[in-house]
């Protein structure tokens, strides 16, 4: 497995902003220190949301509450347990979409 020579984080942004527009948001965030460094917030709502980071043999994504006050009210741990089955099912989607469309 290997990622397509045209690949950029722009061109994934842009397809899955195209393919899932309906019910995700999708920002291309880099590094401030290193510009060379970017990778993909993808939001589907307020509890639910996939930092995607791509490599040369595979996708690394994580999982994560996008909302500052979702966070701050209900805490990382309250509303990681009923939020759990929403996360992983979304990553599973998000992961396999983007193996299909970036990778030989």
């Amino acid at each position: 497995m290997k990622i397509k020579s045209n690949f950029t984080f722009e061109s994934a942004a842009e397809k899955l902003r195209k393919e899932l527009s309906s019910h995700i948001t999708v920002t291309v965030r880099k590094n401030l220190i290193d510009s060379n460094k970017k990778w993909l917030d993808i939001d589907k709502d307020a509890f639910v949301g996939i930092r995607v980071t791509f490599y040369s043999d595979g996708v690394s994504s994580t999982t994560y509450v996008p909302n500052f006050f979702a966070r701050m009210i209900f805490g990382g741990l309250i509303g990681g347990l009923f939020h759990h089955s929403a996360r992983s099912s979304f990553k599973k989607q998000i992961e396999s979409f983007l193996m299909s469309e970036f990778y030989e």
